[in-house]
C-alpha cells in the first residue's frame, strides 16, 4: 500500500484554505503518496464513521484558487475521554497514514500536538506539521509576517469599509463598523487605516487604563465632537470584537447581553451582533449627553472569511504548503511552517510556542509601533484640550473626551499626541509607577511632581487589577471621607485612602507629624486625578 498523508481544517474558514489543501495535494501526490481528505475537522478522527475522500490532481486543480473550504470545516475540540474510548487509530493503520497535515489556527495547532503525543504512545508514531492560519492574525509568527487570509480578509473589509465611509458621507450619518478579532486588532487597525476611518477601537489601545464599556463609548464621541468642530456631519467607527472579549463580563450582562461560549471557552460573539450592541450603548449616550447624531450599525465578519484569496494569499499559501512538504522530508514534526520573505521553508516548533498551559498566545498589535502610532497620530480624529472651549457648544465636559486622558496615555506636549509614557519625560506631573514584587505580584505607588512615594498600593496578582486599583485611586482621591488616618505603634500618624466598599486601595508613609500628613493627603488630592501611569513591567 501507497504511503498516505492525511489533511483536516480546524476552526473557522479563512481565504486560502483552499490553497493550502491542494497545493499541499499536488506537491505530496507528484512525490507518489496517496492524499486524503478528512471533513469536519478534528471530530473526524473521534468517529468510527470518518467522512474521507481520496485528492487527486483534477480535484486539487479545480479548487486551489478557491473561496472557502472544499474540506468542511469543525472547531471540535477532543477531551482527554475522547482520546481514551474514541479516537480512531484504524484510521491511521488501515491507510498508512505517514503524515497528518493541519490547517487552522493556535487551537488547532495545540490539538494537533497532543495527536501526536498520543499516536506516539500508542506505538504508531507520525508526524505533525501545521499550517497556521487565521484572518485574525494573531499567530506569533517571525518578522511579523502575516497568517495567510489576513490580507484577503483586510482586502476585502477595506472594500466594505470604503463602501461604508462613502455611504456615510452621502447621507451625514456615523456608521459604526464591528470587524472580527478576537484576541487582537490586527483586522480592524488594517480595515480602519486603509480606509481613513477617523476612530478605529481595539483592544491593544488599553494598555495603560482597565478596557470598559465607558471608555469605548467615549472614544468613538470623541471622533463624532472633532469632527463637528471641523464641520464634517460624517464618519465611521471601526471596533475590533476584541474589545467586547476582554471585558468584564458582568459589564456585558449589565448591557443586556447574554453571552454563549465555544468549545474552546471563547465567548461566541459571532451569535450577537457588536455593532448593533455598540450602536445601541452609544444611542443611549447620545440622548444622556443631549448630542444629536444619527449612527447606522453594519457587521464585517463572516462576509470576510471565505472570499476569494488574493494574489498574495495564492502565492503564500502555495510556499506554505510546499514548504511543508520541504519540512516532512527533512524529517520535521511537531512544527507549524513558517516562511520568510525570500520563500525559505523552516519549521516553528508548536512547544517553543506555547504558553505554560500549553496553549499558543496571541499575537497582538504593537500599539507603540510604527502602524499603530502614525495611524493614531496622523488620521484618527478626537478631542484634544486646545478644544476643549469649542466643544462646550456640544457637550458640558469636553475633557471626559479627551482621547489621551480616556486612555491614560502621554500628556501632551507640543504637537506630540501619541505615544506611551516615556519614565524620563514624566518629572513634571504626578505619576503612578507599576511594578512587580519579589513574589511577582503587580503594584503601583503614586509619586508626586517631585519624586516623592505619596500612596502605595497592595499586592495584586493580576495588571488589570492593578490598572482597575489606579482607576479607583483617582476617583476616590478628591473625597475627604475615603481618608483613613491611623497611627503606627510607633506613634507615627499614616493614612489609608479607601474605595466606596471600604476597602484599603492605598497606604501612605508613616508621617512625623499630622500637619506633615495634612500635607500628603493635600498631593493625593492634587496629583492622582491627572497622573499619568508609568508602567516598568511593560514589555
Amino acid at each position: 500500500m501507497k504511503d498516505s498523508i492525511i489533511i483536516l481544517c480546524g476552526g473557522g474558514p479563512a481565504p486560502g484554505m483552499n490553497t493550502v489543501v491542494f497545493s499541499a495535494a499536488k506537491t505530496f501526490l507528484s512525490a507518489g503518496y496517496r492524499v486524503i481528505g478528512l471533513h469536519g475537522g478534528y471530530s473526524g478522527l473521534f468517529s468510527d464513521k470518518p467522512r474521507t475522500e481520496e485528492i487527486d490532481f483534477l480535484k486539487a486543480d479545480a479548487y486551489f484558487n478557491r473561496g472557502g473550504s472544499y474540506l468542511q470545516m469543525s472547531r471540535f475540540k477532543p477531551t482527554d475521554e475522547d482520546f481514551e474510548q474514541r479516537f480512531n487509530l484504524a484510521l491511521f493503520r488501515d491507510n498508512n497514514i505517514k503524515l497528518l497535515i493541519t490547517v487552522g489556527g493556535d487551537d488547532t495547532a495545540s490539538t494537533a500536538n497532543r495527536i501526536a503525543k498520543f499516536l506516539e504512545g500508542h506505538h504508531y508514531p507520525i508526524r505533525n506539521i501545521h499550517i497556521p492560519k487565521t484572518i485574525d492574525n494573531d499567530l506569533p509568527l517571525p518578522d511579523n509576517a502575516p497568517t495567510f487570509g489576513f490580507n484577503s480578509a483586510k482586502d476585502e473589509g477595506a472594500h466594505l469599509a470604503r463602501t461604508v465611509y462613502e455611504d456615510a458621507r452621502t447621507s451625514g450619518n456615523w456608521l459604526i463598523i464591528s470587524a472580527m478579532g478576537r484576541s487582537a486588532g490586527h483586522l480592524a487597525l488594517g480595515i480602519g487605516e486603509a480606509t481613513h476611518c477617523p476612530m478605529t477601537i481595539i483592544p491593544e489601545m488599553f494598555n495603560k487604563a482597565p478596557i470598559s464599556l465607558e471608555r469605548i463609548v467615549r472614544l468613538a464621541i470623541s471622533a463624532i465632537l472633532k469632527r463637528k468642530l471641523l464641520g464634517i456631519s460624517y464618519g465611521t467607527v471601526v471596533v475590533a470584537e476584541g474589545v467586547f472579549h476582554d471585558l468584564d463580563p458582568e459589564e456585558i450582562k449589565s448591557a443586556g447581553v447574554s453571552m454563549t461560549y465555544d468549545e474552546h471557552g471563547h465567548p461566541e460573539l459571532g451569535k450577537i451582533s457588536k455593532a448593533v450592541l455598540f450602536n445601541d450603548i452609544l444611542d443611549k449616550e447620545f440622548k444622556k449627553i443631549g448630542l444629536k447624531v444619527k449612527t447606522r450599525p453594519v457587521e464585517i465578519g463572516y462576509d470576510v472569511r471565505c472570499q476569494d484569496p488574493v494574489a498574495y494569499d495564492l502565492s503564500y499559501c502555495s510556499e506554505l504548503a510546499m514548504g511543508a512538504f520541504e519540512l516532512f522530508s527533512r524529517g520535521e514534526t511537531g512544527c507549524m511552517v513558517y516562511v520568510d520573505a525570500a520563500g525559505k521553508a523552516r519549521p516553528l516548533y508548536l512547544k517553543d510556542l506555547q504558553g505554560p498551559d500549553g496553549k499558543i498566545p496571541p499575537r497582538r498589535v504593537n500599539i507603540s509601533g510604527g502602524i499603530a502610532k502614525n495611524y493614531y497620530s496622523h488620521i484618527c480624529h478626537y478631542i484634544t484640550p486646545a478644544d476643549y472651549d469649542a466643544a462646550k457648544k456640544y457637550v458640558s465636559n469636553p475633557k471626559e473626551f479627551d482621547f489621551i486622558k480616556i486612555l491614560n496615555w502621554n500628556p501632551y506636549s507640543g504637537k506630540q499626541t501619541f505615544s506611551t509614557i516615556n519614565p524620563q519625560k514624566s518629572n513634571t506631573m504626578g505619576k503612578f509607577v507599576i511594578s512587580t514584587r519579589k513574589n511577582g505580584e503587580f503594584q503601583f505607588t503614586l509619586k508626586a511632581a517631585n519624586g516623592q512615594v505619596v500612596l502605595t498600593s497592595e499586592g495584586y496578582s493580576a495588571k488589570k487589577s492593578c490598572l482597575n486599583g489606579i482607576e479607583s485611586v483617582k476617583k476616590n482621591a478628591g473625597i475627604d471621607k475615603r481618608y483613613e488616618i491611623k497611627v503606627a505603634k510607633n506613634g507615627k500618624p499614616f493614612f489609608n485612602l479607601k474605595a466606596s466598599n471600604g476597602e484599603v486601595i492605598g497606604s501612605s508613609q508613616m508621617y512625623a507629624s499630622d500637619v506633615t500628613l495634612k500635607k500628603g493627603i493635600a498631593s493625593v488630592k492634587a496629583n492622582a486625578p491627572e497622573a499619568a501611569i508609568v508602567d516598568l513591567t511593560a514589555e
